[in-house]
């Protein structure tokens, strides 16, 4: 396993972090001109939450949010100059709960500042 900082020539050679049975990390990577497949990654968890606890971990290159990674002074961010196509975040509850007060405020202030510029 490489433990320098990776670029585009030696993207095969670090630990990467990625989903198992799904396939949205292979068709991003496709996306944006790299094939991969499942077994390009070393740690394969379809759990985003354990993923990202991964990550923070040290068992690999992984992808996140920036700023989630920014709450995080531990973590690099590699491969800058990769552009990226926004991906869509869905905030969910219940049926029965959407329209409670607390939760509307608290779902009103998640989209907003997820929305906002960085």
């Amino acid at each position: 396993m490489n433990t320098s900082t990776p670029t585009l020539a030696d993207l095969h050679e670090h630990q990467w972090v990625g989903f198992d049975r799904s396939d949205q990390m292979i068709r991003g990577f496709a996306a944006g001109g790299f094939k991969v497949t499942r077994e390009f990654f070393g740690f394969r968890c379809d759990n985003q939450i354990v993923a990202w606890q991964a990550v923070c971990a040290g068992m690999g290159v992984g992808v996140g949010m920036k700023r989630v990674a920014a709450q995080r002074p531990e973590l690099v961010q590699v491969l800058k100059n990769i552009p990226v196509s926004p991906l869509t975040l869905w905030i969910t509850a219940h049926r029965e709960l959407r329209s409670t007060p607390r939760l509307k405020t608290v779902f009103d202030a998640l989209a907003e500042a997820l929305a906002a510029p960085e």
